[in-house]
């Protein structure tokens, strides 16, 4: 009997599109031009050792036969649209005999749910999503695993019990950017948040980090909390705003939960002629690497791109081997001491 997967995770295209499988064309079974090892690299510099380790694909990548779905929340964001053609690529080359298809939800959660309902009576084995709406989505996973599948989460958590969750640990990297805001500053000054779109749980918990790590420092401020909903535009008008409500007090610091927020502060700061105050971003993609480079941004903290971890840990539960309930990826801080090494991976941990 196959196994039916599903597996919360990255991006991906729009309406059902369907990608052909690499290999030979010579018929039967194709086989894979990548080692287990060489497969283990491909997942990037932010999978470390432990990572590795939870992903150790036993099985030849030539022999997992099965479909893999991989869902999307949107392609209007960067990294979103970016993993369309990365997941598409790396099933074809890594496991040429899995059939892929992908979906984007444009935002919608009740489209993603109707998505999902067509997989689960289409038969697909795995289903790679990231959803729209963390608490909008759970029930079409509930209902989905009912149907014998599986889930991964991938991304952003699926709040009911899944086979396993891959992400960065997203109160651990606030807590992370608090404490090196707390340092920077001398631990006083006045700082104000700019947050991403609400019923994200990732944002949430980020916040929550970031609280936490500076609560001990009466000396810090936070002075304001803004709503950016991890658009550029978006962040660039209450940047704006915040920058006049706060006149002669001025800020020291506005930190952000993503790099496509930051830009919108960096471009509110240099209007402004503000550029004393200091930026802290999330996700490290080149343009906020640019930034560091620059000296516009201070630093940011990679929320590397899940999705070549995501499809590992469904091609191990569509060849029956065990997946910890909980895989994470690293994220160290990037400055400009240590920019270089990371410009061109773009979140991935890999350069093209």
């Amino acid at each position: 009997m196959k196994k039916h997967i599903l597996v919360a995770g990255a991006a991906v295209a729009v309406g059902l599109a369907t990608a052909g499988c690499g290999g030979s064309d010579s018929g039967g079974e194709k086989k894979s031009a990548y080692t287990i090892e060489e497969i283990q690299e491909g997942m990037g510099k932010f999978c470390d050792s432990e990572c590795k380790d939870q992903l150790t694909l036993e099985a030849d990548p030539s022999s997992i036969d099965c479909s893999i779905a991989a869902m999307s929340p949107t392609t209007s964001n960067p990294s979103n649209a970016e993993l369309i053609s990365l997941f598409e690529d790396r099933v074809n080359k890594w496991f040429p005999n899995v059939k892929a298809s992908t979906t984007n939800a444009n935002s919608d959660p009740v489209l993603q749910a109707s998505q999902m309902d067509t997989l689960v009576a289409k038969g697909v084995d795995v289903i790679i999503i990231s959803v729209a709406d963390t608490e909008a989505l759970a029930p079409a996973v509930e209902a989905a695993q009912a149907q014998g599948v599986k889930v991964v989460s991938v991304d952003r958590k699926v709040p009911t019990e899944v086979t396993t969750t891959v992400q960065p640990n997203n109160y651990d990297m606030g807590v992370q950017q608090g404490e090196a805001v707390a340092e920077r500053m001398g631990e006083e000054g006045r700082v104000a948040i700019v947050y991403g779109t609400p019923g994200v749980t990732e944002f949430g918990e980020r916040t929550d980090g970031f609280m936490d790590a500076v609560e001990p420092f009466p000396g810090i401020q936070v002075v304001a909390q803004v709503n950016g909903d991890n658009q550029t535009d978006t962040t660039y008008n209450v940047t704006q705003n915040l920058l006049t409500k706060e006149g002669s007090a001025g800020l020291d610091w506005i930190v952000t939960q993503s790099d496509v927020m930051a830009l919108g502060i960096v471009r509110a700061l240099e209007e402004s002629g503000q550029d004393d105050v200091k930026v802290a971003a999330m996700d490290a993609h080149d343009p906020i690497m640019t930034e560091i480079k620059k000296e516009t941004v201070e630093f940011t903290i990679p929320y590397p791109q899940t999705v070549l971890h995501g499809l590992v840990a469904a091609a191990k539960v569509c060849a029956g081997e065990p997946v910890d309930k909980t895989i994470g990826i690293a994220h160290p801080l990037i400055d400009k001491s240590n920019v270089d090494e990371y410009f061109g991976m773009n979140g991935i941990g890999e350069k093209p």
